[in-house]
């Protein structure tokens, strides 16, 4: 009787070890899943943040007049009209984009690490209204120093946009703050723009995301305590419905009646042994039955009793299930809330957001897309986004994107796209793109950003007007001027001395330089407003290598240098404009003599294997060649490498640029083939071939 107890104890031990077990195991679990979720969730929102920061910060540096900002020095041109024109700038870009607190500018100065506030959009705040101004109130002056060594990224603003990677703080508070460099016209970094957004604002982001993540939490234990609980319950009622049978047909008059437990080992076990231990002794001593019928009617009342009281208690634990349940209804309550502060988000944010299903099926827009679209919320939902959404390239071509984004499986950007909404107006958008994938990477659809950029095209066509007067204005008094020195130089006014002849050749060879720089600057000024004429005639590309090779033959011979064609194959054509592809031969043919002190330049002709079959021209020298960091900036305007070339000044920056367009807008490519630094480089363009019989 002893070790039958003993076992008993065993096993119901074990079944507690084992709930406690489980219960632990899955503590664990969701602490470590919630973690995880937790410092994702907080990564990914930094870095949303810190990326919209950049943009904002980018956008506003290009929005800046830097002839203007560069006139601003003194603490005195703080009450200038300038100033302020830029700081009400400041302050408009900051109201138009909610939780950011102030933008403001900065240059360097002359100490290590201290940089200098240029124009700030905060004004000077009693914000504790305790009548007097505290040092975090007051606004950052012109000319005020700051102490950057504690923020590396900030330091880095002058190379590129960038965003801090935590929160910083100063004497003004704690931010997360964007960066972005304000370049010149000649395109070097002469101060950056700093967007503050309050840190408070991130934080109470991350503060939603711990309440969700512990809603969850709960969630999903009182969902597993429900589950155990019925399946307990369940367990007990079909094993008192098996002694309830038996005692029933035992008290009928069935004497062979027996419970039988399948090893249940719990009390109820016991409680069947026993019954059936009664029920043998009863059977085999019938005769001491009816002696002692009233003591075992009274003993089974009392297990009747026993068995009313469990019952109870199991009704007593049904009522408390409810209860758990009405809360589990509350926390469902608070989760939609919570849902609905995200929605409430969304719908503010200063861009247009279109989310879309894996089957390109809209399932969200935002306020400002319904706006830019000209199409209810209600007519969009559920609709094709290539249906609703009509997108087109700038030739008019029709773009899906989010179809591209789908099919790819990668993120995207297009930064001009067309959109034509429902008035048929044509709004100019940059576009990016993202997919939603859900914590076991499953595809969950795309998420799409559009930008109406209308206003920094016009932006732009206002700029490349002003260039294009302002250059057709200087290069009449500049063509004068080289006239004037050209018969000073020539003697035509009478003898020179030598000193002033010095002087004005240096003169003249600057005049030349502007009036070339005047001439590549309206060349890109109608090459970026479409009115460069591209004339298409077919040309024997021989011919005018020889022609170019000819008129620079007298700068490699000044030089010392080779300049040879490798033998040409003759009768190759192109359909190209004559005078623009001389113009483009020049330009390389003048680079690579230009930057070669030893040696020469020689010029490949070959026709390519693929179809259709292409001209390449190879322009290669022996010259000083480029260094792979700086190959990157080829073909933009306005680069020259001065760092790297200052043996060899004289450029305009425009000409490989000029080229590159030249060549595509002739249906060519242009590209750097290779480039060794100190033994040369190889510059190639193509150009389609043209047969005859051709059209």
């Amino acid at each position: 009787m002893i070790d039958f107890d003993r076992k008993i104890h065993f096993w119901q031990g074990l079944r507690i070890k084992i709930l406690i077990l489980i219960l632990l195991i899955y503590i664990i679990s969701f602490s470590a899943a919630g973690m995880i979720i937790y410092f994702q969730s907080r990564a990914n929102l930094l870095n949303y943040l810190g990326e919209k920061l950049k943009a904002i910060a980018a956008t506003t540096a290009t929005s800046i007049d830097v002839s203007q900002h560069e006139q601003l020095r003194s603490p005195e041109d703080e009450n200038s009209p300038t100033y302020k024109e830029i700081q009400n700038h400041l302050k408009r870009i900051v109201a138009a984009n909610p939780g950011i607190d102030s933008i403001y500018t900065m240059r360097r100065s002359d100490k290590k690490n201290i940089w200098l506030f240029v124009v700030d959009s905060y004004e000077t705040t009693d914000l504790n209204k305790n009548g007097r101004i505290e040092p975090e109130e007051e606004k950052a002056h012109l000319g005020e120093e700051y102490d950057v060594s504690p923020y590396p990224e900030m330091q880095k603003a002058f190379t590129g946009p960038q965003a801090d990677k935590e929160i910083t703080t100063d004497k003004w508070g704690s931010w997360i703050s964007g960066y972005a460099p304000l370049y010149d016209r000649q395109g070097q970094a002469v101060a950056i723009v700093g967007v503050d957004y309050k840190a408070s604002e991130y934080l109470t982001a991350l503060r939603q995301v711990k309440i969700l993540i512990l809603s969850i939490g709960l969630l999903w234990g009182v969902f597993f305590l429900l589950v155990t609980s019925l399946f307990l319950y369940f367990i007990l009622i079909k094993r008192l419905g098996m002694i309830t049978t038996a005692i029933s047909l035992f008290s009928s008059g069935n004497l062979d009646a027996r419970i039988k437990a399948p090893h249940w080992k719990d009390e109820l076990e016991t409680l069947a042994n026993a019954f059936d231990q009664m029920a043998e002794r009863i059977q085999k001593h019938q005769f001491i039955l009816e002696k002692t019928i009233k003591q075992k009617t009274a003993s089974l009342q009392k297990k009747t009793y026993s068995l009313e009281k469990s019952q109870k208690k199991l009704q007593e634990t049904q009522i408390a299930l409810m209860n758990i349940l009405e809360d589990v209804e509350e926390g469902k309550k608070a989760i939609e809330e919570l849902k609905s502060k995200y929605e409430f988000i969304l719908q503010n944010i200063g861009e247009a957001i279109c989310v879309v299903n894996p089957a390109t099926r809209i399932i969200l827009v935002n306020k400002i897309a319904e706006k830019l679209i000209q199409i209810p919320a209600s007519r969009l939902i559920n609709q094709p986004a290539i249906k609703v959404i009509k997108i087109v390239d700038k030739k008019g071509t029709p773009v899906r994107p989010f179809y591209e984004l789908l099919k790819t499986e990668k993120s995207q950007k297009w930064p001009l796209l067309y959109l034509i909404n429902s008035q048929k107006e044509k709004i100019p958008i940059n576009f990016t793109g993202s997919l939603l994938r859900d914590s076991q990477n499953n595809l969950l659809g795309a998420i799409g950003i559009f930008r109406d950029i209308s206003y920094e095209q016009k932006l732009d066509q206002m700029k490349n007007e002003f260039v294009s007067i302002t250059a057709h204005e200087l290069r009449t008094p500049m063509t004068a001027i080289k006239g004037y020195l050209s018969m000073i130089l020539e003697g035509d006014f009478g003898p020179i001395k030598p000193e002033l002849k010095k002087v004005l050749q240096e003169t003249y060879t600057s005049n030349e330089r502007l009036i070339r720089l005047i001439g590549d600057v309206l060349d890109v000024s109608r090459l970026e407003e479409e009115r460069m004429e591209i004339r298409e005639e077919v040309v024997d590309i021989t011919t005018i290598i020889n022609s170019v090779v000819s008129e620079l033959a007298p700068k490699a011979s000044a030089k010392n240098l080779y300049l040879k064609v490798k033998p040409l194959p003759t009768h190759l054509h192109v359909l190209a404009d004559p005078d623009k592809l001389k113009q483009v031969l020049v330009n390389l043919i003048g680079n690579a003599i230009k930057f070669t002190d030893q040696g020469g330049v020689k010029i490949e002709v070959e026709l390519s294997k693929k179809e259709p079959p292409e001209v390449i021209v190879n322009v290669i020298d022996t010259g000083i060649g480029i260094a792979r960091s700086d190959q990157p900036l080829l073909f933009r305007k306005f680069q020259q490498l001065e760092k790297k070339l200052l043996r060899h000044p004289g450029g305009t920056g425009l000409g490989l640029y000029i080229s590159k367009e030249l060549i595509k807008r002739m249906n060519g490519k242009i590209w750097l083939k290779k480039s060794i630094p100190g033994k040369g480089s190889t510059f190639s363009f193509s150009l389609p071939l043209f047969k005859k019989g051709e059209k």
